[in-house]
């Protein structure tokens, strides 16, 4: 449903689209030849304008007003009538659809068109020779016309033309200025002023090169009017200028223009021309009057650009990749489902003791001669007493004869027999249960891996889905102010998936990379802050820069640490990693005891951790994949897992304590957050549910994270948060040996355990 805004920007497009197309006529109209006796090239252009499809009815009015306009008299009226019905009875036909709006059909109509034309300039052999050749060239000129905006119409854009279509568009240029730099309003001349307005535009618009083509065509329109080659020399060094002085500020272009209108014919001698200066002056005060945003959307029109064509090339890959990035991702889920439906488990307890009483009693009381005896004379007392039996060697492992029922020893010949078979039994079973589920914790392992990919998946599917768009009219700015700096850049590429996230690419000469000059002056021009975010080594001597939106926050962090006294190796590993999208990973680690098994186990604990975040796994997966890994082993690997996941984009901290001890934010003003543990260390139990405790982050926070001997020291001798709180230093360095050392200082002077102190500053960008 288009609204009523709608329809009235639509309106004033098309009005604006009509006066473009009457100014153009009217500039065309203007160029006679024979005396000014013939108009040949105006009817060329009305007659092209039909194969953009406007509307034949105003086309004949706007030709009416353009050649009463350019010349009025008798034969200027009847030849418009006679223009101007064929122009109507075109389009009258196109609506009853009894014609179509091909070349060929508006080659005839426009033959037609001249009818009266003929009549008004007949006369001796002279004038009908001018007649011919004013025929042919009006013929001439409306083939030129029709090639230039046909392939415009087609292509789009005016930089995609070949040789034959450009040529098409010089000539029209040079007919319109020709014309235009006949008129004069007072002392201002319009060709002057669509001159220097076409300049300053070009200049933002094209390429050196074709501008200089452009600003000569202008030259040699007016040089032809005037019969002065000077203006020729004059465009050229106006159009130069113009592109000298070429900055985000465009009035330097008008003002360098504008002088050069002033010097240049004082050079060559021509004196100084009030009226060409004001008409120049005029073009870019209208110049000044246009945005730079509407400036930019013409460079669609106007420029030469094949990032259009990369990025169709680049979406259809993007929507390949999602394609097959879903469809993985529904490989993994079905795998997922059917490694979980591979967990086979073992029997409920109850279920399992009887299992093990009816073997145990078809396998020896059965095959005993006393049997029928047994059961006849005490069936309950024998029952129960096996009963008791094998509850007490399901639940210690074993049975011994002195845990065996009285009744039972008193009447059983086989007791023996029966504890050798019962623990047999019960032993086997423990080593197939032991099988079982370790069977079970890796297929919920494999299945645990699986969903992960999957989400993992889904995620980058999600983020190559988004649309990028490829923006062209930063990359001069950026060539052009890094250039002042002294860092040459050989090429530019912007791209933006929204408002707050554009992206920079620099093709840059290694030997001139200045990174603080590069951030200020790119993120200065595109008005967001950008960072480096890699320098990869290119050919040449060059290389490629890519630039990401700079995050929210950063952080500083110190780190200290000590072993327990009497330790080589502490067994307390730490990470601080920078995972790439504003994230950061904060974690401490406490293998089971100290020395080098607590140091193996966190070491590797830690690696998992950081391997499976580098992968873009969520906490979830990671944690409990974790912790399967390290229950698997037949060894007790416990380790405790105090992690902070630091989103500096989306303002958040995510804890995750596993036996960990407190953790402390400081605010900025002084008060201190305390972060509890809520879970037993990783490898203890085969299933965890990780508690994920989230905080938003406020500027100059301060983190502390520390092992548990560094809390054992302070324990029932001074409150750590009372001292961090009361601490008036803001060095992450500093605080964390302060901690340190006043942790060994309550413990007289001696590390009783493995100590560590990792504070993290955290702080706003700029």
């Amino acid at each position: 449903m288009i609204t009523k805004r709608q329809k009235i920007n639509l309106i004033l497009i098309k009005v604006l689209t009509y006066l473009i197309l009457f100014v153009l006529c009217y500039g065309i109209s203007g160029v006679k030849i024979f005396g000014n006796n013939l108009m040949p090239f105006a009817v060329g252009i009305i007659f092209a304008y039909l194969i953009f499809k406007f509307n034949g009815y105003i086309l004949s009015l706007i030709y009416f007003v353009t050649i009463l306009l350019s010349q009025a008299n008798l034969n200027t009226v009847f030849v418009g009538i006679n223009v101007s019905c064929v122009l109507c009875l075109f389009q009258f036909l196109l609506d009853k659809q009894k014609i179509q709006r091909k070349t060929w059909i508006i080659f005839v109509f426009a033959i037609f068109s001249q009818i009266a034309y003929i009549i008004v300039n007949l006369g001796g052999t002279k004038e009908n020779l001018g007649l011919f050749v004013s025929i042919v060239l009006s013929l001439f000129f409306l083939y030129s016309s029709l090639s230039f905006f046909d392939a415009i119409s087609t292509r789009k854009n005016i930089a995609r033309l070949n040789l034959d279509e450009k040529i098409c568009g010089g000539v029209i240029l040079l007919m319109f200025m020709y014309g235009m730099s006949a008129t004069n309003i007072w002392i201002i001349n319009l060709g002057f002023v669509f001159a220097g307005l076409m300049i300053l535009i070009s200049t933002y618009l094209m390429s050196a090169e074709k501008q200089i083509v452009l600003s000569s065509i202008i030259g040699i329109a007016i040089a032809l009017q005037t019969w002065n080659q000077m203006y020729i020399s004059l465009f050229v060094v106006l159009a130069i200028l113009s592109i000298s002085f070429k900055c985000n500020f465009k009035y330097l272009s008008i003002i360098s223009m504008t002088l050069g209108g002033v010097l240049v014919p004082l050079f060559f001698g021509n004196g100084f021309s009030l009226g060409e200066f004001l008409s120049l002056l005029a073009g870019g005060v209208i110049f000044a009057i246009i945005p730079m945003s509407a400036i930019s959307n013409m460079s669609n029109v106007f420029v030469n650009n094949n990032l259009i064509t990369v990025k169709n090339i680049i979406d259809n890959s993007k929507k390949q990749i999602v394609k097959r990035t879903q469809e993985l991702s529904k490989v993994f889920d079905e795998m997922d489902a059917v490694y979980r439906k591979m967990v086979r488990g073992t029997l409920p307890d109850d279920k399992a003791k009887i299992m093990i009483k009816e073997e145990l009693v078809l396998g020896t009381c059965a095959k005993c001669k006393n049997f029928d005896y047994c059961y006849r004379t005490g069936g309950n007392f024998i029952d129960n007493s096996i009963d008791t039996c094998v509850s007490i060697a399901y639940e210690k492992g074993k049975i011994l004869l002195i845990d065996v029922p009285q009744h039972l020893t008193s009447n059983c010949i086989n007791v023996n027999s029966i504890i050798t078979v019962l623990n047999n039994m019960i032993s086997s079973y423990k080593e197939y249960t032991g099988v079982i589920n370790n069977l079970d914790s890796s297929r919920l392992l494999i299945a645990n891996q699986l969903s992960g990919v999957s989400k993992l998946m889904q995620t980058l599917s999600r983020e190559v889905d988004v649309n990028i768009n490829i923006d062209t009219k930063f990359d001069t700015a950026i060539r052009e102010e890094l250039g002042y700096k002294g860092v040459i850049v050989l090429n530019s590429f912007v791209y933006e998936k929204d408002i707050q996230n554009r992206f920079v690419g620099l093709l840059v000469s290694t030997d001139t990379i200045n990174k603080i000059v590069i951030e200020k002056v790119v993120s200065k021009i595109m008005k967001t802050s950008l960072m480096i975010d890699t320098i990869e080594q290119s050919c040449n001597g060059t290389s490629v820069i890519n630039m990401i939106p700079k995050p929210n926050y950063d952080i500083a962090y110190g780190l200290s640490s000590a072993n327990k006294t009497g330790k080589i190796v502490s067994g307390d590993s730490n990470s601080i990693l920078k995972l790439g999208n504003g994230k950061f990973m904060i974690s401490i680690c406490d293998g089971m005891g100290s020395g080098k098994n607590a140091h193996s186990i966190s070491s590797l604990t830690i690696s998992l951790i950081e391997n499976f975040y580098k992968a873009g796994f969520d906490n979830v997966t990671i944690i409990n994949s974790v912790n399967k890994l390290l229950s698997l082993t037949e060894e007790e690997n416990f380790s405790t897992i105090d992690l902070c996941i630091i989103d500096a984009n989306k303002n958040t901290y995510d804890f995750i304590k596993l036996g960990a001890t407190s953790g402390y934010l400081k605010r900025d003003k002084g008060d201190v957050e305390v972060i509890t543990s809520s879970g037993l260390p990783v490898g203890v139990l085969e299933e965890i549910h990780p508690h994920i405790t989230r905080k938003l982050i406020s500027p100059f926070d301060m983190l502390v994270f520390v092992s548990d001997g560094v809390t054992d020291s302070f324990e029932d001798k001074l409150d750590i948060s009372d001292y961090i709180a009361h601490s008036d230093t803001i060095n992450p360095v500093t605080l964390s040996q302060q901690i340190l050392d006043k942790a060994i200082s309550l413990n007289g002077g001696v590390a009783c355990d493995d100590m560590t102190v990792v504070c993290v500053r955290v702080f706003k960008n700029v």
